[in-house]
Order: C-alpha cells, then structure tokens, then sequence
C-alpha cells in the first residue's frame, strides 16, 4: 500500500500486527546484510537507498508483503527460485516468512550488495 507516512516507523504502526512482524522482519534482513543502507519513505513506501539509488522498497498488500528489487535485473540469477513468489518484474510478493523465504532474502541481499 502506497503511504503518505512521513517515516517507516509510522508506516509500520499504522499496519496490522501480522502485517507488521514480517515487514519489520524483512527489513532487520536488510540492515543486517546490507549495512549502510539510507531509509526513507521516499517511494512512499519504506525505501532503502545506497549511494543515493533506491535498491529496495517494501510495502504491504492485504496477502502479502512486496520487496521491491532495484535494478530488477539483479534478480535473475534467482530466476528459477523467485516463480513461486508471485513475482512482477522487480517484485518478490511474500505471504509469510519461514526459514526457506528467509534464506532467498538474504542470498539476494548479498548478491545485490555484491553486485553494487
């Protein structure tokens, strides 16, 4: 959902609780794996930012919590793994976190940290 919140933190307070543990949950992947990284609600929705370019963006949907992925080419050496996961073009549309979704989120994390 496009916010007109003015900070990630009162983006995630005006979600549901359920829609807030795995929005908070992929976001502490993001700070973990990826330090460095600016946030801003500058896509009007939760935006991390590295050298001044957005390469994540995160909002929530009534089933699901999008990740968006800058610049979506990035994603393709997980092509194969990401189908399950709804995908549009630079977006992973997760339902839940389990332990399996969590490690695709890290390995793309470092891949795009690698790659940047």
């Amino acid at each position: 959902m496009i916010s007109d919140h003015n900070t990630v933190q009162d983006y995630i307070f005006s979600l549901e609780i359920d829609q807030q543990q795995i929005i908070t949950s992929i976001i502490s992947l993001l700070k973990d794996e990826f330090p460095g990284l600016h946030e801003s609600m500058n896509l009007k929705m939760p935006t991390y930012e590295y050298k001044g370019h957005a390469v994540f963006a995160s909002n929530v949907q009534p089933s699901y919590t999008a990740l968006f992925v800058y610049p979506h080419h990035l994603l393709m050496p997980f092509d194969a793994e990401i189908k399950k996961y709804r995908t549009g073009k630079s977006c992973l549309k997760i339902k839940k976190l389990n332990d399996a979704t969590e490690d695709l989120l890290v390995r793309i994390i470092r891949h795009l940290k690698a790659e940047l």
